[in-house]
């Protein structure tokens, strides 16, 4: 039985944390995909980026195990295969309800139809994976971001799904912290915004909320947008007035403008 306690995902915690404690804008999923696979007991696990329903497309951007790619295409459309994306469960649910739960495949489809369709028949025939769950790490709708973990036989208990839901919050924060550090990575000319941020000593959770405060954003928005508490978020604004001897949201977003930490057209 796969431990679903709290305390089992201690290793998955810990390098979460590390991850969000460093301004390596290096993508954590490879390692993360196998983290949450062994912590929910599944087969293989899947990060898909631009899942769009009415596109019928989907980006496979990291998986466990690495050689998941090597038997059967994961990509949507792919060029080795005519399955349709809109045959899947998750990605119609998601679209059209917004429900941002993680859920089983039987929880969101009638389970003798979705056993009747071509992309369950090729995962089980690869992989006798019959049990299917979704983790959303983005907002859901037309285009997001979601974890596809599959076994054999044993449905996914609600332990597992209320251990999904506690791991949810922690994989969307990190995803979230990630991305901006790569947007903010990207050179423009000289030193990266990074690298202007450092002198500084602002952390890459402070240069991320700095980031967003530049986009206008109120605390509470920037909370949700990183999956962190309003009061956190207060928190990295004060430190960042005290590194940058500033007073307020303008003379901070203005003076980071002048300094090369922020680009102007933020």
């Amino acid at each position: 039985m796969p431990n679903t306690s709290t305390g089992s995902c201690e290793q998955l915690v810990d390098i979460a944390v590390a991850y969000l404690e460093s301004s390596d804008p290096a993508s954590p999923w490879p390692l993360m995909t196998a983290e949450v696979a062994h912590r929910l007991d599944s087969t293989a696990c899947t990060l898909y980026d631009n899942v769009c329903y009415a596109g019928e497309s989907a980006h496979a951007e990291a998986w466990s195990p690495t050689w998941l790619a090597d038997i059967i295409p994961l990509d949507f459309p792919s060029k080795s295969t005519a399955v349709s994306i809109k045959t899947h469960p998750f990605p119609r649910h998601y679209a059209v309800t917004r429900d941002n739960a993680p859920r089983s495949a039987c929880d969101v489809a009638d389970t003798h139809s979705w056993h009747r369709t071509e992309i369950f028949n090729i995962t089980k025939e690869a992989f006798g994976i019959t049990e299917q769950l979704c983790i959303p790490i983005s907002d859901t709708g037309e285009n997001f971001r979601m974890l596809l973990l599959g076994r054999p036989e044993t449905p996914y208990s609600s332990k597992e799904l209320e251990l999904a839901s506690h791991l949810q919050r922690l994989l969307i924060s990190l995803d979230s912290h990630v991305r901006h550090l790569q947007l903010l990575s990207k050179p423009s000319s000289g030193k990266t915004p990074t690298d202007r941020a450092a002198d500084y000593r602002l952390t890459s959770r402070q240069l991320i909320v700095l980031h967003l405060l530049a986009e206008g954003l109120p605390a509470a928005v920037i909370a949700r947008r990183l999956a962190i508490s309003q009061r956190t978020v207060t928190k990295h604004l004060e430190n960042l007035y005290r590194k940058l001897g500033t007073t307020d949201r303008l003379g901070t977003v203005l003076l980071a403008q002048r300094l090369g930490i922020i680009l102007s057209h933020n």
